[in-house]
């Protein structure tokens, strides 16, 4: 091979391998931004941490209460996202409709509070059957500010 041919060889290579290493970094950046985003999907609410203080026996019974809250109020949820999604899908037709617009999202925050009181009602009627320490306790985690989401982007 001549030098002219060996210098093409070498830029080739070299070129392949910057894509290759690209392509690794590239991919383990996007497994862990991946990782950080199922992490902070995880969080637990400010209700369910608010449990984090009874004791391990209540604390379970404590968590699967808000579980079965959780399916009873689902429907809620669900029509609150409904009720959000075709808000959005009113702020994108070319005829706005400011009107629809806030009667949607009106729709969905009513849903989101009535969701929202049913489960505090039930941790309400949980509470009422607790010693008064552990209740005392549970109130106690009612006044930590709820987890913080970061906003990784």
């Amino acid at each position: 091979m001549n030098g002219r041919g060996l210098q093409i060889a070498l830029a080739i290579s070299l070129i392949f391998n910057v894509f290759v290493v690209g392509a690794f970094v590239g991919a383990g950046a996007m497994q862990l931004r991946a990782e950080r985003q199922k992490a902070q999907a995880k969080q637990p609410s400010a209700l369910v941490k608010a449990g984090d203080a009874l004791n391990e026996k209540d604390r379970e019974a404590y968590r699967d209460m808000l579980k079965e809250e959780g399916i009873k109020v689902h429907p809620i949820t669900a029509a609150a996202k409904q009720a959000r999604n075709a808000a959005a899908d009113e702020f994108a037709k070319p005829q706005f409709d400011p009107a629809a617009a806030n009667a949607l999202l009106g729709r969905a925050r009513d849903a989101d509070v009535a969701a929202r009181g049913q489960l505090e009602t039930a941790v309400v009627a949980y509470a009422a059957g607790l010693p008064p320490d552990e209740r005392a306790a549970l109130g106690e985690g009612l006044r930590r500010p709820p987890p913080k989401k970061q906003n990784n982007r």
